[in-house]
């Protein structure tokens, strides 16, 4: 599974360094023959159909304008810059936009027309394969296909000296899914663990339950503010299946450890039970002046916080409270809210 992850990190981040390992050895020759021999090359090694303008090639950088791959569910990058000394090593890879299509699928994540390319490529990639000191994508569009409809997810991501950082957003057509990561993944090739924010406010409808379909509510707004502190890829994912992984931290790792940590706190079943049991606490309520949402930070006087009943399994450094008749799940430490069950 780790090798099919690093596949992929590859397909997805490395199709253009593809194309400009072909091009060093072809850069004397004409751009329209070199553009051919790539397109030739894909189709008949792995069926797929390909368009390539190549704006520039150099003894040190080679400039593509615009790469399409595939035509049902393609791979597309814009206006892509490679640079590679004359050992033929590739030291940066810079795109504008990089657009992919990929679905769901038995739990793993498949990514289009890109799918022959991977599968061929496991064959003959391995642990020596070496990603350039740079790889810094300005704009990703990423369409997932979910079991629950299409998400679309956005952003931005630079990966150097083998650490990944990501600036993403999840939305979807109908408007029931609102998410941003701010996330650090360090030693993304091999093992990869998740540092940031994810904050998410998700409807029954959202698609983004489509990575965790059985936990999945019926009715209410789920909002999630979660911290990840050195979090690996696929524990945090664990209710999304294998949808993680290297794969989840270019495009659905983000928000798949996320997916998988709204249910986790205090769990999407027991919050009916919990806010029950709140209730017959009688809680004082705290008044306050704003909007009360996922991530406000709570004073330290004048509000009473109490322990989470061990019945309900929240790991340690959570307490509850009620604010403004709602109760909130908070960090003990900071009395930041991160959970509002309604």
């Amino acid at each position: 599974m780790r090798r099919r992850h690093r596949v992929i990190l590859w397909s997805l981040l490395g199709s253009p360094l593809f194309i400009g390992g072909v091009l060093i050895a072809a850069f004397i020759w004409r751009k329209p023959l070199t553009e051919s021999i790539i397109a030739a090359y894909l189709q008949r090694n792995y069926g797929i159909a390909t368009e390539l303008a190549i704006g520039e090639i150099g003894a040190s950088e080679i400039r593509v304008d615009h790469v399409k791959l595939g035509d049902q569910a393609p791979f597309e990058a814009r206006n892509v810059r490679i640079a590679y000394d004359l050992s033929g090593h590739i030291s940066a890879d810079e795109a504008a936009e990089i657009s992919a299509h990929g679905k769901i699928e038995g739990g793993t994540v498949t990514l289009g027309d890109l799918e022959p390319l991977i599968a061929g490529g496991s064959d003959s990639t391995g642990g020596e394969a070496k990603l350039p000191e740079q790889i810094a994508i300005e704009r990703l569009n990423f369409q997932l296909g979910t079991p629950l409809g299409d998400l679309t997810i956005g952003g931005k991501a630079l990966l150097g000296k083998g650490a990944l950082a990501l600036d993403l957003t999840a939305t979807d057509s109908g408007g029931h899914t609102k998410g941003a990561a701010k996330v650090d993944i360090s030693d993304a090739m091999a093992q990869p663990t998740m540092s940031g924010e994810i904050r998410l406010t998700l409807e029954p409808g959202s698609a983004l339950w489509g990575f965790a379909p059985e936990i999945a509510p019926t009715a209410g707004t789920v909002e999630a503010s979660v911290i990840l502190d050195h979090v690996a890829p696929m524990d945090g994912a664990a209710a999304g299946g294998n949808a993680a992984g290297p794969l989840g931290a270019i495009v659905g790792g983000a928000v798949g450890a996320a997916t998988g940590t709204v249910g986790g706190i205090l769990g999407v079943e027991a919050r009916p039970r919990f806010r029950e049991y709140v209730v017959r606490e009688r809680r004082p309520s705290y008044t306050y002046q704003g909007d009360v949402r996922t991530g406000v930070v709570l004073p330290e006087a004048g509000v009473e916080y109490y322990d989470v009943p061990s019945e309900y399994r929240v790991p340690p450094g959570y307490r509850y409270t009620v604010v403004n008749g709602r109760p909130v799940l908070i960090e003990s430490r900071t009395r930041r809210i991160v959970e509002i069950y309604e």
